[in-house]
Order: C-alpha cells, then sequence, then structure tokens
C-alpha cells in the first residue's frame, strides 16, 4: 500500500505524488525539504508481511542489484541514481525524477495508433540507450522495455525506466535465472525457450532453453512500436505477418519498389520480432540506422527499402550508408557482396531482393477491416480487440498451466490465472516464478473484487 502524501522520508524528502505502483514496488514523485521546488523520484520496495523469508531474501537481492546497475551508469537517456537509504525496515533509493508522460499514457490519451515519425524519432534515441547499456562490460540487459517503460519529457527527449529486472549477461550461463517480463513484449527466450519456425511448445517439444541477451531488447523494443504505431498489443511470442500492421493503421508510410508495395516501418518491426535471435537485429545501433532510413525525408522514397525477414540471408537495404549484415550488424560499404566482419553474403540493388508479398497499397479513408491481416489460426487474438484465444494445456504439464496462467494474468482474468498457477504447482513445478506469480494473481483478484465492492 502506498504511503500517505506529505509523508518525510529519511528526513530529507516530502512525498507530493504517487507515480507508480507495481508488483514489485512503488514509485514516488518528492520534495526536497532544504531545497523547496526541487524534486526527485523515490522507489519503494514492496514487501508483504506474510513474504517467506526466502521470498523476502530474493526480493531484496533483486532491488540491491537495481541499485547496483543503475550506479554506474551515466546517459542522458537514463534518469541518474542519486542514494539509497532504509528507514522502519522498507528499502528505498532516490533517482533523478523525470518530468513528462509514458509512452502508454500517451497512447490511452491519443485513443489511437501515434504519428509514425514521432515514433520513429523515440525509438532511434531508445536504441542509443540500448546501445549504451549493452557495450557495458558485462553487458546489460534491460528485459522490461515496453511503452510503460518509456517516459518522454516535454521537451521531447525519451527516457528509459524502470530497470527492476534488468540483468548482467553471463556468457557462462545458458540459460535465466529468473524468466519475469511483460508477456506481450517478451522475447521468447526471455520467457523460457525458442522454437523453429512453425513449431509449438509442447512437453514433447520444450524448445530451445536459451540466455536473454541484447538481442531480447531488441524483439521488446519492435514489439513496443507494434504496440504505439497500431494501438494494440503484440500478441505474445508471435512475429506479425508481412502487411498485417499496415491493415491496422493503413496510414503508415509505404513505398513502392519493382511494382511492390513495401511499408518501410513495418519491415523493421517484423525483422525486430523474429522467433530466432539470429535473425533480429545484431545490435541496437543496426535497428537504429534502420529506423533512421524510415523517416520521410532521409532519402528518396524509391530507393529505400527494408524487406521482410523471412531468413537469416534477408538483408536491410539503405541508399549511401551501405548494407547492413543481418548477422553481426555491421554496415559495410555500398555495393559489398559479402560482410567485412563475418563474411555474410549481402544483397544489393533493389532487384536482386527476394520477392516479397504484395500488399495492396490501401485507399483513402479505406477502414481497417477493408485489409484484414493474413489468418493465422496459432495466433491469439489481439488482447485489447478482443478476449485471447487460449486453449486448455496438456494434461500434466506444469509449463503449458504456467504459460495459460500468464496469459489470462496479463488479460486480467485473475481467477482463472490462479486456477492455472495452481495447477503448474499440483504437476510439479514448484518453481518461484510459479510462486511469485500465483501471488500476484492473488493480489490483482482481491483488488478487483474490492474496487467491485466500492462500486456496488
Amino acid at each position: 500500500m502506498a504511503l500517505p502524501l506529505g509523508e518525510i522520508l529519511d528526513r530529507k524528502f516530502k512525498i507530493v505524488k504517487v507515480l507508480g505502483e507495481g508488483g514489485m514496488g512503488t514509485v514516488y514523485k518528492v520534495e526536497l525539504l532544504d531545497r523547496p521546488g526541487n524534486y526527485c523520484a523515490v522507489k519503494e520496495l514492496l514487501i508483504n508481511p506474510s513474504t517467506s523469508e526466502e521470498e523476502r531474501k530474493t526480493a531484496i537481492e533483486r532491488f540491491n542489484k537495481e541499485i547496483d546497475l543503475l550506479f554506474g551508469l551515466k546517459h542522458p537517456r537514463i534518469p541518474s541514481f542519486m542514494l539509497s537509504f532504509q528507514e522502519r525496515g522498507n528499502y528505498y533509493f532516490v533517482m533523478e525524477f523525470v518530468p513528462g508522460k509514458s509512452l502508454d499514457k500517451i497512447l490511452e490519451e491519443n485513443k489511437g495508433p501515434l504519428n509514425e515519425e514521432d515514433v520513429i524519432k523515440w525509438m532511434m534515441q531508445v536504441c542509443e540507450a540500448l546501445t549504451y547499456i549493452h557495450s557495458r562490460n558485462p553487458p546489460i540487459i534491460l528485459r522490461d522495455l515496453k511503452p510503460g517503460n518509456v517516459m518522454l519529457t516535454d521537451s521531447g527527449d525519451v527516457q528509459l525506466i524502470d530497470f527492476g529486472i534488468a540483468r548482467r549477461f553471463d556468457p557462462n550461463k545458458r540459460t535465466n535465472t529468473e524468466n519475469l517480463g511483460t508477456i506481450s513484449y517478451a522475447s521468447p527466450e526471455h520467457l523460457g525457450s525458442i522454437t523453429d519456425r512453425g513449431q509449438r511448445r509442447s512437453a514433447q517439444n520444450p524448445g530451445k532453453l536459451v540466455q536473454t541477451d541484447a538481442r531480447s531488447d531488441i524483439y521488446s523494443l519492435g514489439a513496443t512500436m507494434y504496440h504505439l504505431l497500431t494501438n494494440y498489443e503484440p500478441d505474445p511470442i508471435q512475429t506479425p505477418a508481412t502487411g498485417s500492421i499496415l491493415a491496422k493503421n493503413p496510414r503508415l508510410r509505404t513505398v513502392r519498389v519493382n511494382n511492390t508495395v513495401i511499408c518501410p516501418i513495418e519491415q523493421v518491426i517484423i525483422k525486430a520480432m523474429q522467433q530466432n535471435p539470429a535473425q533480429r537485429f545484431q545490435s541496437a545501433e543496426a535497428m537504429r540506422t534502420a529506423l533512421q532510413h524510415c523517416l520521410p525525408n532521409f532519402a528518396p522514397p524509391t530507393t529505400v527499402q527494408i524487406p521482410a525477414v523471412a531468413s537469416s540471408n534477408a538483408t536491410v537495404l539503405v541508399q549511401s550508408s551501405g548494407l547492413i549484415c543481418p548477422k553481426c550488424g555491421f554496415q559495410n560499404r555500398p555495393g559489398a557482396k559479402f560482410c567485412k566482419r563475418d563474411g555474410q553474403p549481402l544483397l544489393h540493388g533493389a532487384t536482386t531482393v527476394p520477392p516479397q508479398p504484395r500488399v495492396p497499397l490501401p485507399a483513402p479513408r479505406q477502414p481497417i477491416q477493408a485489409q484484414p491481416a493474413q489468418p493465422r489460426p496459432i495466433v491469439p487474438q489481439p488482447i485489447r480487440a478482443r478476449p485471447v484465444a487460449v486453449s486448455t494445456p496438456p494434461a500434466g504439464d506444469p509449463a503449458a498451466a504456467y504459460r495459460l496462467g500468464l496469459q489470462y494474468l496479463n488479460n486480467k482474468n485473475f481467477a482463472e490465472s490462479v486456477n492455472q498457477f495452481k495447477r503448474a504447482l499440483a504437476f510439479g513445478n514448484p518453481s518461484y516464478d510459479v510462486l511469485y506469480n500465483l501471488g500476484r494473481a492473488y493480489r490483482q483478484y482481491g483488488q478487483s473484487a474490492r474496487e467491485k465492492d466500492r462500486k456496488l
């Protein structure tokens, strides 16, 4: 429960506003008592009194890890860490206050897709921040990139917030210790494993266990752009079909190359959200370059093409800055046939691009329903448009029950999510992730019940 307004913390900070509450903490806007009119942000660690000693210890360790990560970061796109303290048994840290609104709040107020050019410029700034944290030694993986964790200031600058589940990349580890995050924006490897194209996860085919790396944040960035440009949350662990993003937002810019209509920003999103990390942009800088070439005035439209990624051999084409290798992200000289860094074959010239599916050019003022997305039976429907189609997990499969529980939790069906997490426990999967999310489901179910009582 949030502290009351006017509360004094550490004899220095006066709470003036609750900025946000989540499953792991509460963030307050506070005023410095010795400098009236100057503000900071204070994050409080939330620990339920009924939490076991082991879970309490884990939560404190995660909180301290966030402090350690922020302490070493100095970048204009990341709020600066100031200090940490304890008070009455609770844990806090203070950081720079970012005035403005989160992108999910801006999207909610806009009641529709955001302006394409604005989104491209904002995401280029996000790429700058990602390039910085990914270049640390060891690299830092954000793991929870989404519209709600990107702040836009009044001056139009972007800031990344909430490093609560960020982690340092460990090359000696094969998998993640914890798979936390927001399911709609999390990469397949973040949620547990990756599978080959056309395959579904099951007890017999659990997929390949891998560790999240910088390319996991690339997937989340693509999913974030999908949401901002369509006003639909992306379907969990799904790569958008060619033409599906343009169908949801026909106002997106298109170009015609060889009698084929191409939506450059859609192709960037599709590449970023590939299931296989090797087929995504291999660095945030490579994605920033691709986004830059999607700006309408950057290069002549007839020479800009970013083809859909159907294989690891597909190459992002730009006019004068050379070819970006799909494998390592290195930008080669114009006309190069092979990547200078790793020898990967490159495609050059618009006439050598692999054949692309033709996407009809939308007529002016044509309703979105006139160009429906290509049907994919195994893909759940967009969460905000209609209920997510979920299937009954195979009997005795704890992993399937756990994933189904996450889907129900994300869809705010708290009662059913509790049942699925209980099934996962009954099937013999008493992991921390299951217990933690079961607690989240119980807590949010209780909150929703109280809200209904107040309305009645």
